[in-house]
């Protein structure tokens, strides 16, 4: 199944590196797992799309929005390419996500609704499960704190 990964600056750093790393092994992606990186150097195993791409024209089956989202315009950017893609039937997920800093502000997102239809939002911390239910999300969150402490070290 092709994944399309909507992240905010994906691999900036090593926390972000760890955060989307294990990505293609969690979900079983099979061939390259697309991330939004706008020409940024990718690891092995992920391939860059443009930061605003389409899940329908690139074949994603699998939409999973993931790791350290820190401005508003990126959080909301992710909801509109998850939004309709979930509506044309590609599975949308979360993976470590984690919304802080402009993202996490009080009044909702723009696009929020696309993490209603979920059967639970994976978060990545108590910040982000509480930006969440500020934003009055549907669906339940589930925390799975700081998955990316089980990545191999190199």
């Amino acid at each position: 199944m092709r994944t399309l990964v909507l992240a905010e600056a994906p691999f900036r750093d090593l926390r972000s590196r760890a955060m989307l790393e294990g990505i293609p092994k969690r979900f079983g992606a099979t061939g390259q797992v697309l991330v939004t990186a706008n020409g940024t150097d990718c690891p092995p195993g992920f391939e860059a799309v443009h930061a605003v791409p389409s899940a329908a024209a690139l074949r994603a089956k699998r939409v999973v929005i993931a790791g350290h989202i820190r401005e508003r315009l990126q959080q909301e950017r992710a909801f509109y390419v998850a939004h309709p893609a979930a509506r044309s039937g590609a599975k949308l997920e979360t993976h470590c996500l984690s919304v802080v800093d402009d993202a996490a502000r009080r009044d909702e997102p723009s696009g929020i609704e696309a993490l209603n239809s979920l059967p639970a939002i994976e978060v990545r911390e108590h910040q982000t499960a509480d930006a969440l239910l500020t934003w009055r999300v549907s669906a339940p969150v589930q925390i799975a704190a700081y998955p990316e402490r089980e990545v191999v070290p190199d």
